[in-house]
């Protein structure tokens, strides 16, 4: 590798690295600036007023990561079965933003309420804002952004979507969608900005000196804090979720659509495994059960659910007292991420929304092995894996890789999302047989390593047992809530 050095128009000299493989990588390069811990973030628009004089800006090593918990990418090494080593070069072209508590935490003491929260959120706008105004200088096209998001990156993809700024041209969005973390009101966020003062034994100090110590404090302080695991988006600035009823949540999609050209949105066939410490606890197979009937479903409906994921019958087969039940982890993955699908999908119908399912098996040897968990998608897209996949896996991630550079492209657009025949006015309801509403057409990875296209009920009844009919008798929102409870969620 060598230094190359391009003269952008706009930022100025930049140094970068000429890649043996050919294309040039700029690493580290700074968006925008942080005035102080939870502040809105400021776009950067000349690099030469933060590189050294007289000299290009040093764009050739690479950055710092945002504050997280040491040995975070183990999780993600976890969930496909198989760890990577970690190198310092890698070809991969994302953006920073902060995390956790540093990116979400909540409260008036710390911005104006209208504004409070979503740090995060605001730095990735602002991200794709500097992208669409200096992607030229690097001979992109401000108009041709497309942007991909995974499990939180895809609760965060369907935040900028729903919020209606203009800012890609497309978007992919893998295994997540808001009620993962469902935006709460800025009392919610005061209640767990009381909790980490708590924590840091800064609750009796007044507002001035606690912010101060706030703003103090290293990261490693807030990222051990056990708020720091699951942090919510704030209702504020413009973010919120996505509607669940019909006609509102159509009418979300359908104004983003006016701007995006197209949008995918897809699940693996077992992505609860990104749960499983939620899902695990003793007599889970009980506590379970309880809690589906405090949610308001009747014991017989209760009955058919565990009969259906066979979560009764499989309390006897689980090797030991930390593995989680089988049954619990399938209606996991089916009421948190294939449901939204499913209803993302009917709202979204006569309209440029495209819909796959992965169930690419993984061969990686663990518990799943033979079934295709969180992430999976996306390590088979990026190719990280490529190298260790057995012949048939291999075309499958080339495939996968070509299918994204497709819609990066622009060949989705205008394509299957033309009108099928009447918009959608039922209920979302439940399932995909009792609704009148046109279902689209799915792009299924299936288990033996091919690509098909499928009806939605087909898909429904050769890949998933019927769920959607499952989902016609029971009223899922019920389902949601005894999920909330059981895993500690309820808000």
């Amino acid at each position: 590798m060598a230094d190359t050095v391009l003269d952008h128009p706009q930022l100025g000299p930049l140094a970068g690295v000429l890649l043996s493989e050919g294309g040039i990588q700029f690493r580290n390069l700074l968006y925008a600036t942080i005035p102080q811990r939870w502040q809105h973030s400021i776009i950067v628009d000349d690099l030469r007023e933060h590189g050294t004089p007289g000299k290009p800006y040093d764009a050739t090593c690479f950055g710092p990561m945002a504050p997280q918990p040491d040995g975070s990418i183990n999780f993600d090494f976890g969930l496909i079965q198989k760890t990577l080593p970690i190198k310092h070069e890698i070809a991969v072209d994302e953006e920073n933003y902060r995390l956790g508590l540093l990116g979400a935490v909540a409260s008036a003491e710390l911005t104006p309420a209208a504004e409070a929260g979503n740090s995060m959120f605001n730095d990735q706008a602002n991200a794709l804002r500097w992208i669409k105004r200096h992607v030229a200088g690097f001979g992109g096209d401000p108009e041709n952004v497309t942007i991909m998001g995974e499990s939180a990156g895809a609760i965060s993809l369907w935040m900028q979507f729903l919020k209606g700024e203009p800012l890609f041209s497309r978007g992919i969005v893998m295994s997540g969608d808001t009620h993962l973390r469902l935006p709460q009101p800025l009392e919610r966020g005061e209640l767990i900005y009381q909790a980490v003062l708590r924590e840091l034994k800064a609750d009796s100090m007044s507002t001035a000196e606690r912010v101060a110590l706030l703003r103090s404090l290293p990261w490693h302080r807030f990222v051990a804090l056990p708020q720091n695991k699951r942090c919510y988006p704030t209702i504020s600035g413009g973010f919120d979720s996505l509607e669940w009823s019909p006609e509102k949540g159509r009418a979300q999609i359908m104004s983003s659509l006016k701007w995006c050209k197209t949008l995918v949105i897809g699940d693996c066939e077992l992505d609860a495994t990104a749960m499983l410490p939620t899902l695990h606890c003793p007599d889970a197979h009980a506590r379970l059960r309880a809690c589906l009937e405090e949610a308001g479903l009747l014991p017989e409906e209760v009955d058919e659910i565990f009969a259906f994921y066979k979560i009764d019958q499989q309390t006897d087969s689980i090797p030991d007292s930390t593995a989680v039940n089988p049954g619990i982890v399938e209606l996991a993955s089916d009421i948190r991420f294939h449901w939204p699908v499913i209803v993302e999908g009917r709202m979204s119908a006569n309209a440029n929304v495209h819909v796959y399912h992965f169930h690419e098996p993984n061969p990686f040897d663990g518990p799943f092995v033979g079934r295709a968990g969180h992430v999976l998608d996306i390590a088979y897209t990026l190719q990280t894996y490529k190298h260790l996949l057995p012949p048939e896996s291999q075309r499958v991630s080339e495939a996968m890789g070509l299918y994204v550079i497709g819609v990066a492209h622009g060949d989705l657009d205008n394509a299957d999302g033309k009108p099928t025949e009447a918009p959608v006015t039922s209920a979302v309801g439940n399932g995909i047989h009792n609704n009148t509403s046109p279902a689209k057409s799915v792009l299924v990875w299936d288990t033996e390593h091919n690509c098909q296209v499928l009806s939605a009920e087909e898909y429904d009844h050769r890949f998933r047992h019927h769920f959607g009919q499952l989902l016609d008798k029971i009223d899922v929102t019920k389902i949601i809530r005894g999920l909330d409870l059981f895993q500690g969620w309820a808000v």
